[in-house]
């Protein structure tokens, strides 16, 4: 990018701000992209195809989640096909994907099965041998969002707060012996 002398500062901090969002270095927020998916949405519906893939190609500027990354692409390829039909539904199903993203979470839980949860307690145990302290706590979170019997959810919360402190060793041993007990218990 390059700025014109004289320059408007909240004009470089903006360019500086999504030159930060490109490379990564500062997150783009889902309401952000929620935005420019909205913007495409009614260029699509306008039948506006330069515009749509102009804000697609921007979207995909981004340092963003593969998952939304994944459906841009394939937008971007039915509006290269002339697909309007198509990347229209696809816009509405990214956008309701955000927007549920940034809905405050439902007080009620999913279930899951006792081999379900011994297999992300065996994935976060890997997780901590391999020293991933910030994503085994990720895989705890995910796995509290869950209705589980009352002692496993202790020892999540328990294992979460060990994560919190970075006593990693004390989670991993925690996380093994829960593991082992539901193991001996379906023996």
């Amino acid at each position: 990018d390059y700025v014109i002398k004289p320059f408007d500062a909240q004009d470089l901090e903006k360019r500086i701000e999504r030159g930060l969002k490109k490379s990564g270095v500062i997150p783009v927020g889902n309401d952000e992209l929620y935005e420019r998916i909205r913007e495409a949405q009614a260029d699509v519906r306008q039948d506006n195809r330069r515009g749509a893939l102009a804000r697609v190609d921007s979207i995909l500027n981004f340092m963003i989640d593969e998952e939304i990354i994944g459906r841009m692409q394939s937008i971007r390829a039915r509006l290269e096909e002339n697909d309007m039909a198509s990347a229209g539904r696809m816009l509405d199903r990214a956008a309701e994907m955000l927007k549920k993203k940034m809905e405050p979470e439902s007080n009620v839980k999913s279930t899951i099965s006792m081999e379900e949860i011994e297999e992300h307690l065996a994935y976060i145990l890997s997780v901590l041998r391999n020293f991933k302290v910030k994503e085994a706590a990720q895989k705890l979170e995910e796995l509290l969002g869950y209705e589980l019997p009352e002692e496993i959810e202790g020892v999540c919360e328990k294992a979460k707060g060990y994560l919190e402190i970075f006593d990693d060793g004390a989670a991993e041993e925690l996380i093994r012996e829960t593991l082992d007990s539901l193991q001996d218990i379906r023996k």
